[in-house]
Order: C-alpha cells, then sequence, then structure tokens
C-alpha cells in the first residue's frame, strides 16, 4: 500500500473499522521498523489534531468547537494554545475559517514535534493480556486486552489529559486539575472517581463505580453528569444515560469475565479476538445476529462451540483461522 492507504488504514483503525483483510496487512507491515516509525508518527499527529477534517454532515460551528477543544484540552505549549484562542476570537467561525483551522492545527502539530523535545508516552496491552499502571499523577490505570492509552511528559504538569483506544478502568486520583479522557466520540471529564470506559464498537461507554464524572461531545452541545451506578454512551454526538441495571457487569472483564447483553455477533467475535490473541472470521448473515451470555474462565473452543449452537452455525479451524459459518 502506498503512503495515502496507510494513512486512510490509520483512521479506519482508530475508529475499529478495519476489515479483516486489513488487520492481517496491518499485522504484517508492523514487522518493519521504516512501518513502525511512520506509524508513530501518525500517533503522534493524532495526539494534537486528532481528526482535522472536517466531517460531510457535521456544522461548520460543531468542527470549529471541537478543533478549539482539542487544542485548550490537549499537551501544546501555553503559547500556542493563547495564540490560537486569540486568533479564533478575532474572526467568525464561517467555512472557509473552519477548514482553515484545520490546517493549522495539523500544522501545529508537525511543528510541534519538528521543534521540541516533548516525549508521548504509550500503554499498550496488547490482546490476551490486561496491564495495571500507575500514573505520574497517583492515578491508576488497568487496560483491557487490544487498549491502547497515551499521554504526554506535560500529564501532572500543565494539564491530565490522556488518550484512550480500548478499554481501561480508571482510579483517579483527586487533584485541582481535572483529568480529562479523550476518546473517539467525546471527553469524559474526572476530578477523582473511579470509571470504566470503552471505546469499542463504534460508541464510548462510561460506567462510575465512585465519584461523579462528566461526558462532553466535541460539539460543546452534549454534557452530561453521571453519578455512580449510572452509565453514560457517547456515539455521534448525542449522550444518552443508563441506569437501573446491574451496572457490575461493565466491570466484569477485570476479573477474567466475558459477558455479551444483546451484542452483534460481530462485535463479540471482535472481542473474542482481542481476549484470545486469534483470528475468528464469520459469514457476513452472522454479523448482525444477536448474543446474550456469560463465560468465566472458559476455553475459546468451548465459547465458540455455544455461539455456534446459539446462531445455528457451525465452526471449523482451518491453518490458524477459527470459521463460524452458517449450517
Amino acid at each position: 500500500m502506498d503512503e495515502i492507504n496507510i494513512e486512510q488504514i490509520f483512521l479506519k483503525w482508530r475508529e475499529d473499522r478495519l476489515s479483516e483483510n486489513e488487520m492481517v496487512w496491518l499485522k504484517n507491515q508492523q514487522q518493519s521498523d521504516e512501518f513502525q516509525k511512520h506509524w508513530a508518527e501518525l500517533i503522534k499527529t493524532w495526539q494534537f489534531s486528532n481528526q482535522v477534517q472536517v466531517p460531510n454532515g457535521s456544522t461548520v460551528e460543531m468542527q470549529w468547537n471541537r478543533l478549539t477543544k482539542r487544542l485548550q484540552h490537549g499537551a501544546a505549549p501555553a503559547k500556542i494554545k493563547s495564540d490560537w484562542l486569540g486568533w479564533r476570537k478575532a474572526i467568525h467561525p464561517r467555512p472557509i475559517f473552519a477548514l482553515a483551522a484545520s490546517v493549522v492545527i495539523l500544522f501545529i502539530a508537525w511543528t510541534f514535534f519538528l521543534k521540541t523535545d516533548t516525549v508521548v508516552h504509550k500503554i499498550i496491552a496488547a490482546p490476551a493480556t490486561q496491564i495495571s499502571q500507575k500514573l505520574p499523577d497517583g492515578s491508576r490505570i488497568e487496560l483491557n486486552s487490544g487498549s491502547e492509552l497515551t499521554y504526554s511528559d506535560l500529564f501532572d504538569k500543565e494539564n491530565r489529559v490522556v488518550q484512550l483506544r480500548g478499554e481501561a478502568f480508571f482510579q483517579v486520583q483527586k487533584s485541582e486539575k481535572v483529568f480529562i479522557i479523550n476518546t473517539r466520540d467525546g471527553e469524559i471529564h474526572v476530578l477523582g472517581t473511579a470509571l470504566n470506559v470503552r471505546t469499542f464498537d463504534q460508541q464510548t461507554r462510561v460506567a462510575v463505580q465512585s465519584g461523579t464524572v462528566k461526558l462532553v461531545d466535541y460539539s460543546g452541545a452534549q454534557i452530561m453528569r453521571l453519578e455512580q451506578n449510572e452509565v453514560g454512551i457517547l456515539s455521534e454526538n448525542r449522550v444518552h444515560k443508563f441506569s437501573g441495571f446491574a451496572v457490575a457487569t461493565e466491570f466484569s472483564w477485570r476479573e477474567g469475565e466475558i459477558i455479551f447483553v444483546q451484542s452483534e455477533l460481530k462485535n463479540a467475535i471482535a472481542e473474542l479476538n482481542r481476549r484470545f490473541a486469534t483470528d475468528i472470521r464469520i459469514a457476513d448473515d452472522l454479523r448482525h445476529l444477536k448474543l446474550s451470555a456469560h463465560f468465566k474462565n472458559e476455553k475459546l473452543q468451548d465459547i465458540l462451540n455455544f455461539i455456534a449452537q446459539a446462531t445455528g452455525a457451525h465452526v471449523q479451524k482451518k491453518g490458524e483461522i477459527f470459521w463460524l459459518e452458517k449450517d
């Protein structure tokens, strides 16, 4: 694939939209040192520009606010932040300026990395592994399989901002600085609390174990406060709240459990691929079937046999790949 395609793959990877062939291609490419360097630069740029393109269907004002929020809460130096905010106030947010804003932030990102010694720290939980680690501010995180958390060396100095792709449990240390978790769908603002954040399945799902958190979408129009034992979902510039059900299931992965509640089979299979570091593929006519199940310390083959029986399918292993297909 050429350079443009690599960047397209990167954007799809950030949004968990890679096809099976693209995932195989990416896994093979990651063996190359040159590719890893290029990929690391894309990740760095994402941290500061984060989806600077103006998507079709989004209002200019929404994108303008989103770009401003990214720079305000990101790890860019105070000088860049003040220059940006001054420029923003001096002009009216019309389409041409929204586009210019995208270019400016992308330029800032590259300039920032070329002219400073800022270090981006990355914590990765590979498939079939879970990681527990303490952050510089004393907060503790637990990363689920196939997840990634990044933050700059300005963390706990100028800000407490992290970027999450995947799933993590946070035990946030109390501080005057707000702890901000950036995801593809919005931001989670925390002062001192325990919560679970999951960004798989084309949405950001937040479950509060203790304390209070605030969900903010990137348009700035949707803001919601969550209390203990409440769950909120950020998706497509909307915020939803759920309560009155077993919130404890949101944290069950920490005990080695796998729980599906009316999950589309394609999402359930993606979860199993992460948990077991395997390659399971399903027929197109099974992808949108709903599955409810609870597994604890089960072998992969037993789980697949259960799913096959529940969906009227059969499972077959060909080489290193499990195939789930209709009978």
